[in-house]
């Protein structure tokens, strides 16, 4: 019971203290005490750092935007976790990732039509995202057979295209402000970037490339 009642009393002072700095001072903290590029998701805790976002109303107000402009958020259909009710939060982000449903990583009773309909409905969610820059997509990439043999040919002209086509991928070259897709492993498999990533990741910075100068190829 001390102990909550010092920790309240530490965050009144603290609220107190940046109450009486000049609204300038105080960007000038939140820059230097917010994370930068952390990873929140609550589905895999990660990151911390957000703790300043409690101090008090004016401070929360102020420090929202930036906290959320500048990390990566993992979202799924749960977004109101993220949500605040005194904020936009779709309206700052710039950062997301999100898991790709992938054919073999359900049970064989789920039809591949129905994880088609969930990678796309979360596509056409990513665009209430108006300042949305960075697209990172994780999944559990050794379960997919397409993807297996995409590791096995990846160095050959046209194999990381003819991926991003069957799968479903390049649709999300249609999100509009995009300037950047990454592809990495589940957190939970422990497996870390391999070649044939790096190569799909070049395919679609070439087609984001194209898109934003007009001279779309795919």
């Amino acid at each position: 019971m001390m102990n909550a009642i010092g920790v309240i009393a530490n965050v009144t002072l603290l609220a107190d203290f940046l109450k009486g700095l000049s609204a300038e001072i105080r960007l000038k903290i939140y820059d230097l005490v917010l994370p930068v590029d952390a990873f929140f998701s609550r589905r895999y805790p990660s990151a911390d750092g957000a703790a300043l976002l409690l101090t008090c109303k004016l401070v929360n107000r102020e420090a929202y935007p930036l906290f959320v402009s500048r990390n990566n958020f993992d979202i799924d259909y749960s977004l109101s976790f993220y949500y605040h009710s005194a904020h936009d939060f779709y309206k700052h982000v710039r950062q997301v990732s999100f898991e790709w449903w992938l054919k073999n990583s359900l049970d064989d009773e789920t039809p591949a039509l129905e994880l088609g309909k969930s990678n796309f409905l979360m596509i056409r969610h990513l665009y209430r995202f108006p300042k949305l820059q960075i697209l990172h997509i994780t999944s559990f990439w050794d379960m997919d057979q397409e993807y297996l043999n995409l590791e096995d040919h990846y160095r050959e002209d046209g194999a990381a295209q003819a991926y991003v086509e069957r799968s479903g991928i390049k649709a999300i070259l249609e999100i509009p402000g995009l300037t950047r897709v990454t592809f990495s492993h589940n957190p939970l498999s422990g497996m870390g970037k391999s070649e044939s990533m790096i190569a799909l990741e070049k395919c679609m910075a070439e087609h984001l490339a194209d898109s934003q100068s007009g001279s779309w190829n795919f």
